[in-house]
């Protein structure tokens, strides 16, 4: 058989106090051999440094990983030994964790994961997510009427300090759900008691999902409602909730929810029999609809009542259960997806499991032994093993405890998993505190103010480490005096009562001396007696008849026993006052006239007792005076005979002080010129702080001697410099001098030296020597006077400047700040450009032309001065004057014939005041630059048939800039038939404009090798015309022909155009029939231009018909031939052309006759 153990967590250890105990349970006796259990430690504290592990009760061996429990024993324990470490500090935690082994397997163990403080007397408690945040918090009701919130940090911890009024008296129980549908959690309270309306009530309070509540109206129900549950029991999506009402009928009572907070003022009521004690609602019979389970004392069960759907409820079986039914949970125990019950029986100490068969009924008659009175039960997987456990809370004088149970799936429990209380708990709420996946416990402590939260683990218990009692020190007094002998109480009181007696002891340090100004009873030491928390010596203070002043003593505690530990407030300074006072003395300060002697008094050397008796005895020089000489004059001399000078420490009887003397050295003198201390003495004591005499000696003046001297010449520009010679006996300060012109002083000439100006010339000139001597007295020696100033020219000063900008085509500008100490005459300019003169620009402005670019530009200022000498300033230069592009004149022309073959000439007028360089051409059609086209003469080809060509010239003018100018565009390019070795026709795109009569396609047979040239027409129809197509001579690209009768030159559209283009056809008419191919070869003589036309609906005969009713149209190439003056002619592509034979231009699709024209 493997034995099953857990391990539980018992007291925990103080550090030097007592020991923590853990307690290892096993289901059955250790085998032969004792059982070896491995283990690991975690925890804040440290092994070996803040506690031993050592054994306990029936443990024969512990290591660093296992210990051994005795053969035949099912119960033993751990010692954890805490080691003072004598530091205040936070409280540490020792984890033990049971490690798998050979022989046992390790059940569960629960341990305690923290606490919330929350209102005294917390009766009911529940669980959810009041702020939204994931986490879940608490929320208790209080026997006080108070609802207390607790928000969770999802680590096991719970923080705030909300407490809210429950909304009634005699509060009962809170409940939880979203009665408002606003997505938020509320919570409901029941009170039995009155508070004005709100007579046997249940309070609703509406979350606004942060964690704060508003009131909503409550809900009256029956007589001393218990206990509340929660479900939507008429299907309407709406939360109801049923009260247990303990008093009166007994009654359930059924209240709906509308959605919005409210619930029905009318309540349904359910027979559940005498003492109701707790509801569970579920789905007993698998309808669909919430049906309850009520433990009653009356019936000594549960009813079970089934619901409707519509929030009623009809009677079903009574189940039996143990004594006293006290709470009930559900849950699936035996894995057959009916529920099933959990009953805790307070009275036999039993929870009751019920088997549900799924229509409504139970069955079975296992009780579970759980400890000593179950007050609740709860249910859930606690150890993860798919199969459901449960929990109750015990609350007997012998059993305040959580205990857990273990399901084995089919209904059957066992173990025994125990976490003690420190109080009485009430309920349990379920819920994951600290987001690790398992199920945690939050059990209300009754008659504490604390919600503990509790875990089950795999076989691990915690122990928290507490600091021993913290010791403090005080004292009844922190003054004391030598006048009495004060005794003072010195106390060290610990935190907590101690355990056995416990000692510390009192250091001392400070001014004052251990036995010579103060004694410790007991030798400082402080016991502190088994039970109590405190303890105490006496500090006396000695009168030592010493005058010492004011001392301190300052006690410390130190050196704690192994129970106490030392707190925040271990010192305290005691003040030691002194009674045996010495005379006092002060300063003073005397004053003498230099070279004098000084005798003193008894009265000036300052004196105070506190002992009015006490006179002046006497004086001792403590320090000798810093210059000068103190003496006894003996023989009253005044002057310092042989052993009359005074020694350091030399003590002077009062009778002798008016023989006491002082005297300056010769000629010596000033403030705190000297100075000696002292101490007064009155018989016995000596002052403990000398007193100062300090000396002020009054200076008498000496004149200076010597004199002051002027070198150098009296000449404008010359410089003249001082000299002295002067002494005083006085002291020579720093010498300063002040030069001045017939006597009157130059403003800032303070120098050694003076250079004379304009001001100066004609004027005699001295100079005075000041200091001030050593004894702060201002002396001053002038010199004797020179002779007059001679005068020498002064150079202008000041400048001329140019503005305005320095490039072609600006204005510059001369301004001058010129002045002449001789004097300033009116003022003339002269520009200049690169420093030659321009001729005849002499005014004070000047405007640049092409002829200054590139040179620099100044400008000279001259005038006359007063003594008639000639003086000028030529200003700084301008930079080079900058070009300013002059655009090119002239034009750039093309000459020659704007069509295919031709030959076009660039020329130009183009003139540049820049300079003109060479001219380059660049030759374009429709203005895009025809590449390698730069000569200045250009062949037309086919690839500028129909566009217009420009020529630009280019070139770099004498500043490097690049000048270009373009010609005006010739017309559009026409095209050419060269009757070659092959034959191409050009279009012109201007065509197709109906007031220009350039034509659409021409045979240009000129310029052939040959003398004739054979060709074949061939033409298609579309058209359902007969149409006529014909070619002429004509005498140039404009389609011009020649009166054979006259010889004149027709244009296109002139009178009689017709007839001649008709009289110079030059090839056989086509003539289309019926949509057939009409082929002519014809011979012709090269050196002509041809052009055509198109007979719409006839031969050409029919136009020459002088029938009038005979009218058939013709169309020419030549658009002002055309009496619809549009286009009838197009070159579609290489030697083909195509015709439109509709007035007006028809649909311009030119495929009503095709003619392709190749050499035969």
């Amino acid at each position: 058989m493997t034995i099953k153990i857990s391990i539980t967590a018992g007291t925990n250890p103080i550090e030097g106090i007592t020991q923590g105990l853990y307690t290892i349970t096993l289901d059955g006796p250790a085998p032969v051999g004792g059982l070896t259990v491995n283990y690991g430690l975690a925890g804040t504290a440290t092994n070996l440094v803040d506690y031993t592990l050592i054994a306990g009760t029936n443990i024969t061996a512990v290591t660093g990983g296992s210990f051994t429990i005795a053969a035949g024993q099912t119960t033993a324990t751990l010692l954890v030994n805490a080691i003072n470490d004598g530091l205040a500090d936070p409280d540490e935690t020792v984890r033990l964790t049971l490690a798998s082994g050979t022989g046992y397997t390790i059940l569960p163990s629960l341990t305690t994961l923290g606490s919330a403080t929350v209102d005294a007397f917390p009766i009911s408690v529940a669980v959810g997510d009041f702020n939204g945040d994931g986490n879940l918090d608490l929320i208790t009701v209080s026997l006080n009427n108070t609802v207390s919130l607790r928000l969770g940090d999802g680590l096991g911890g719970f923080s705030g300090s909300t407490n809210l009024p429950s909304g009634g008296v005699a509060a009962r129980f809170v409940a939880v759900g979203d009665f408002n549908g606003d997505g938020n959690l509320d919570f409901i309270t029941a009170h039995s008691g009155n508070l004005g309306s709100n007579i046997n009530s249940v309070a609703v309070r509406l979350g606004n999902g942060l964690g704060e509540f508003l009131a909503a109206p409550n809900a009256a129900v029956g007589s001393t409602p218990e206990f509340l549950a929660v479900g939507d029991l008429n299907g309407d999506g709406n939360l109801d909730f049923v009260t247990l009402n303990t008093s009166g009928s007994s009654d359930l009572l059924v209240h709906l929810g509308n959605g919005a907070g409210g619930f029905s003022t009318v309540a349904t009521a359910v027979g559940v029999g005498a003492g109701p004690q707790s509801v569970a609602m579920g789905d007993f019979n698998g309808d669909g609809h919430l049906d309850l389970a009520v433990a009653s004392f009356g019936l000594g069960g549960v009813a079970i009542r089934l619901g409707d759907g519509t929030g009623g409820f009809s009677a079903a079986d009574t189940v039996l259960t143990g004594f006293r039914p006290q709470s009930v949970a559900l849950g699936d125990f035996n894995g057959d997806g009916h529920l099933d019950l959990a009953v805790a029986n307070n009275g036999t100490s039993t929870v009751s499991i019920r088997l549900g068969d799924g229509a409504g009924g139970f069955s079975g008659t296992t009780d579970v032994a759980v400890g000593t009175s179950p007050i609740s039960v709860a249910v859930g997987d606690f150890n993860g093993d798919g199969h459901l456990d449960f929990v109750t809370a015990n609350r007997h004088s012998s059993d305040t405890s959580l205990r857990v149970y273990l399901g084995d799936g089919l209904g059957g429990f066992s173990g025994n998993i125990r976490l003690a209380l420190d109080n009485e708990p009430n309920a349990i709420a379920l819920g994951d505190f600290n987001g690790d996946g398992h199920i945690d416990f939050a059990t209300s402590l009754r008659s504490g103010n604390q919600v503990v939260i509790a875990s089950t683990s795999g076989g691990s218990a915690t122990l928290t480490i507490a600091d021993p009692p913290a010791v403090n020190l005080s004292v009844s007094a922190t003054t004391g005096s030598e006048a009495g002998t004060t005794e003072i109480t010195v106390t060290a009181t610990a935190s907590s009562a101690v355990t056995g007696n416990q000692t510390v002891a009192v250091g001392v340090s400070g001014t004052g001396i251990t036995t010579e100004d103060y004694g410790l009873s007991n030798n400082g030491i402080i016991t502190i007696a088994d039970g109590a928390t405190a303890g105490s010596i006496t500090f006396t203070v000695i009168d030592d008849a010493i005058p010492e002043g004011t001392e301190t003593a300052i006690l410390t505690l130190n050196n704690p026993s192994t129970g106490l530990m030392l707190g925040n407030s271990i010192s305290q300074t005691i003040t030691i006052a002194d009674n045996d006072s010495p005379p006092t003395t002060g300063n003073v300060t005397l004053t003498l006239n230099e070279d004098t002697v000084f005798t003193f008094a008894s009265h000036l050397f300052p004196f105070a007792d506190a002992d009015t008796s006490d006179t002046l005895q006497g004086i001792r020089v403590t320090q000798l005076p810093t210059a000068g000489q103190l003496f006894l004059d003996a023989n009253n001399d005044n002057q310092v005979n042989a052993g009359e000078l005074i020694t350091e420490n030399q003590d002077i009887a009062v009778a002798n002080l008016n023989q006491l003397k002082f005297r300056p050295a010769a000629d010596a003198n000033g403030l705190a010129y000297a100075s000696f201390q002292f101490q007064v003495s009155d018989g016995q004591f000596l002052s403990a702080t000398p007193g100062t005499v300090t000396f002020n000696v009054t200076p008498v003046n000496d004149a200076p001697t010597g004199t002051v001297r002027i070198s150098g010449t009296a000449t404008q520009g010359q410089t003249l410099t001082a000299s002295n010679t002067l002494a005083d006996r006085d002291g020579l300060g720093p010498i300063s001098y002040q030069w001045r012109a017939d006597g009157t002083a130059i403003r800032g000439a303070t120098n050694r030296t003076f250079t004379l100006t304009q001001a100066q010339v004609g004027r005699a000139m001295t100079v005075t020597a000041s200091y001030t001597d050593g004894f702060g007295r201002r002396e001053s020696v002038t010199s004797a006077p020179t002779r007059a100033v001679v005068n020498i020219n002064d150079a202008p000063t000041g400048t001329v400047r140019i503005s305005g900008t320095a490039t072609q085509g600006q204005i510059l500008t001369a301004s001058n700040t010129l002045a002449d100490r001789d004097g300033l005459g009116p003022i003339s300019y002269q520009w200049r450009a690169d420093g030659t003169a321009i001729r005849g620009a002499t005014n004070r402005t000047f405007t640049l032309t092409q002829a200054q670019v590139g040179r620099a530009m100044t400008v000279t200022a001259s005038y006359t001065d007063g003594f008639g000498r000639r003086e000028s300033v030529t200003s700084a230069p301008t930079r080079a004057v900058v070009n300013i592009n002059d655009a090119p004149t002239g034009t750039v022309r093309i000459s020659g014939t704007a069509t295919q073959g031709q030959i076009l000439t660039a020329s130009n007028t183009l003139a540049d005041r820049d300079g003109l360089g060479p001219i380059s051409y660049q030759w374009r059609a429709d203005g895009t630059a025809i590449r390698g086209a730069t000569s200045s003469t250009f062949t037309l080809t086919q690839a500028q048939v129909g566009r217009a060509m420009t020529v630009t010239a280019s070139y770099t003018d004498g500043f490097g800039r690049r000048e270009s100018v373009t010609s005006a565009p010739t017309r559009a390019v026409s095209p050419l038939i060269a009757a070659r070795s092959s034959l191409t026709l050009s279009s012109s795109a201007d065509s197709l404009a109906p007031t220009l009569a350039t034509p659409g396609g021409l045979l240009d047979l000129r310029g052939q090798s040959s003398s004739t040239l054979t060709l074949r027409f061939q033409m298609t129809q579309a058209s359902t015309f007969n149409n006529t197509v014909g070619f002429y001579r004509v005498e140039d690209t404009q389609g011009r022909v020649r009166d054979p009768l006259t010889g004149t030159l027709i244009q296109p559209g002139g009178a009689g155009y017709l007839q001649a283009a008709l009289a110079n056809r030059a090839v056989g008419d086509l003539v289309g029939r019926n949509d057939r191919t009409t082929t002519v070869t014809a011979t012709l003589a090269t050196n002509q231009l041809l052009s055509t036309f198109l007979v719409v609906g006839g031969p050409v005969s029919a136009l020459l018909d002088t029938n009038p009713g005979n009218d058939p149209r013709v169309f020419f190439n030549h658009v002002a031939a055309n009496g619809d003056r549009q286009s009838h002619v197009r070159l579609l592509g290489q030697n083909t052309l195509g015709y439109e034979d509709t007035w007006g231009g028809g649909d311009r699709d030119f495929n009503d006759v095709i003619v392709r024209t190749t050499v035969a």
